[in-house]
């Protein structure tokens, strides 16, 4: 994680790293995540399918609302995941940048190939999105997703 401002209370794990910021005479929480890879699954006609899809959806919900903390905050990274509903069924005023101002293709997973949106930022609602977009990168095999954002006054 990098900032152009000092960091602090820094945390981490398996699966995320966060920091608090100070902007606009504001702490802001920022978490980067990386959610355990996701069920993959072809046999479709099996209800046993659906149920190992619904567990997964289940238990990223619920580690997400372990992670996410009540302050302003922005979050995002690698979701294995492009279910909204992830975030949006517990904290439904929280948008994500993509769903909100993308401009073009939002695939993000894989680099060479990026079919779906796997890579996600989201914010609380005292944020509005200006623009994001994914780009191609070299070191990664995801595309890297740019956001910009304003703090909206007052909060």
């Amino acid at each position: 994680m990098f900032a152009r401002r000092p960091l602090r209370d820094l945390s981490s794990g398996l699966d995320f790293a966060a920091a608090t910021l100070n902007l606009g005479g504001h702490p802001i929480r920022v978490m980067a995540l990386r959610l355990a890879p996701p069920v993959f699954r072809l046999d479709l006609w099996s209800p046993e399918c659906w149920r190992a899809y619904a567990d997964d959806a289940r238990q990223r919900r619920a580690r997400l609302q372990t992670l996410l903390p009540s302050e302003p905050c922005l979050f995002g990274g690698d979701f294995n995941a492009t279910n909204p509903r992830l975030v949006t069924d517990d904290r439904p005023r929280f948008k994500e940048a993509g769903r909100s101002v993308a401009r073009g293709w939002r695939g993000t997973g894989t680099n060479d190939f990026p079919m779906v949106a796997v890579d996600q930022i989201w914010a609380s609602p005292e944020f509005r999105w200006s623009q994001s977009y994914a780009k191609k990168t070299q070191n990664s095999d995801h595309r890297m997703l740019v956001a910009e954002f304003e703090l909206i006054e007052p909060f």
